[in-house]
């Protein structure tokens, strides 16, 4: 009997509550897929063998890998149509996500689907093509389920926590002491909103405006920003393309007028650089979009002011690597899993053996402090729209002084020393002192030792 009743897809159970088997329902692969260990629980229906002959010997990442990915559209529809197993697997929208974006690149016109949008585009037409509908038996797969399953997922889940400082009405010295100084982040509310974009950056004035503008995106094409806002408005998936452009001041540059700085972040020493490391980013993404846990370049602070949605931030201390994440001795390499859905659904949950990490959700108006040097990731539970730059202050200057001189590439600490040097030598001076790096630390940078004055570290 217990067997009987655990064979049923789930939301046919009667021990399940009605709220239970609205989720189940809505979780549920639309082409019958299951998880693998179903088959054990009276799934004596399994058709792999049968459906993939000698290709079962295959697992199904390889048969993704090395099989679906070098085929052309053309092949994966002809083989789609050899049996159920392989038509599951041609609907897998990665495949023809990766095919539209090898073949066309940033100029599409996002639909439904990719897979929609790809043959839309390859045959010209102009409605929905026919789907088939065909939902199959007998289909036990971690990689096909979880594919759908972590791309319908809904973030908003892990949205009940909020255990960081929120403040408003924070001045600029309450700021440096509380927060700054002793690297704690926090949430301002009130400065956001006093953005002329914070009010006039709907969907509508964005694509009317800017809509004809290419943005970079993390897959390294730039799109339309008409084309990605109404990508970023209909796409599910697991890991969305981001919208993530360091050079937006460059190319919308009436944007820079829509934003300030705020005034806890004035001060900016990487500005003395006449050509300073990429520092301001506008982000624009889905749901599921985000990064994945990382420290910030160069041992910068920064703030993150959201514009329109809502963001999920989870933080660590520099010194506690989150779960899941392995860094290299020197942290410039970082191991993570690929996704932020799949650190959720694998590490969320599980308790940290040092502490707790600093989590909450950043509304639309919040500017949230990131301190030089914590771990920290991001996922978006809506569309969002927000902007952020990094920077540096008196605060964590010592710290992005003596990181740049331990990178294998010397040429910026080059440059921002000889920056602070004709700027501010007092600071400088300071700083060598405190690093015990007084005696020839400017001329051991630059200098030969053998008195070659054509060697030189990129000058």
């Amino acid at each position: 009997r217990f067997l009987e009743r655990m064979s049923k897809r789930p939301h046919e159970r009667e021990d399940v509550s009605a709220e239970k088997k609205r989720k189940m329902e809505s979780a549920a692969n639309p082409y019958g897929v299951k998880p693998i260990g179903n088959k054990y629980l009276g799934g004596n229906d399994d058709c792999r063998e049968s459906s993939l002959g000698l290709l079962s010997l295959m697992r199904d990442e390889w048969l993704l890998e090395a099989v679906f990915e070098d085929l052309s559209a053309e092949e994966i529809i002809v083989l789609s149509s050899v049996s159920k197993y392989l038509y599951i697997f041609a609907q897998n929208d990665l495949l023809w996500k990766e095919l539209f974006l090898c073949e066309y690149g940033c100029d599409f016109d996002f639909k439904t689907s990719w897979k929609e949008t790809y043959i839309r585009k390859k045959t010209g037409r102009t409605e929905a093509p026919p789907s088939a509908g065909i939902r199959a038996t007998g289909i036990y797969s971690d990689i096909l389920y979880n594919s759908y399953y972590c791309s319908t997922i809904d973030p908003s889940r892990w949205a009940k926590i909020d255990n960081v400082q929120r403040r408003s009405n924070l001045s600029v010295e309450e700021f440096i002491e509380q927060y700054e100084s002793k690297g704690i982040p926090v949430v301002i509310e009130d400065v956001v909103q006093k953005w002329p974009a914070f009010q006039k950056w709907t969907d509508e004035y964005l694509k009317e405006k800017y809509g004809h503008i290419k943005f970079k995106t993390d897959k390294q094409i730039d799109v339309a920003l008409s084309n990605y806002i109404q990508y970023s408005n209909l796409v599910v998936e697991e890991r969305p393309i981001y919208l993530f452009d360091n050079e937006f001041g460059e190319r919308a540059p009436e944007m820079l007028d829509e934003y300030f700085v705020p005034p806890y972040f004035k001060q900016d020493f990487f500005e003395m650089l006449d050509d300073r490391p990429s520092f301001r980013w506008i982000l624009v993404g889905p749901p599921r979009a985000g990064a994945t846990f990382h420290k910030d370049p160069n041992w910068t602070s920064a703030w993150n002011g959201l514009i329109r949605g809502h963001k999920k931030w989870i933080m660590w201390p520099p010194d506690v690597p989150p779960l899941g994440v392995i860094p290299s001795a020197d942290e410039l390499e970082v191991t993570v899993p690929a996704t932020m859905v799949q650190w959720f659904n694998d590490f969320y949950k599980k308790k940290h053996p040092v502490q707790a990490p600093i989590e909450f959700v950043q509304k639309p108006g919040d500017l949230v402090f990131i301190p030089s040097g914590w771990w920290h990731s991001v996922i978006n539970l809506d569309h969002t729209v927000a902007l952020t730059q990094n920077y540096v202050s008196l605060a964590n200057l010592k710290k992005v002084h003596r990181f740049l001189k331990t990178k294998k590439d010397l040429s910026l600490s080059v440059r921002f020393t000889e920056a602070l040097r004709q700027n501010k030598p007092e600071l400088l001076a300071q700083l060598l002192e405190e690093t015990n790096d007084l005696e020839g630390g400017w001329e051991n940078l630059v200098d030969d030792e053998d008195g070659d004055d054509d060697w030189c570290l990129g000058l």
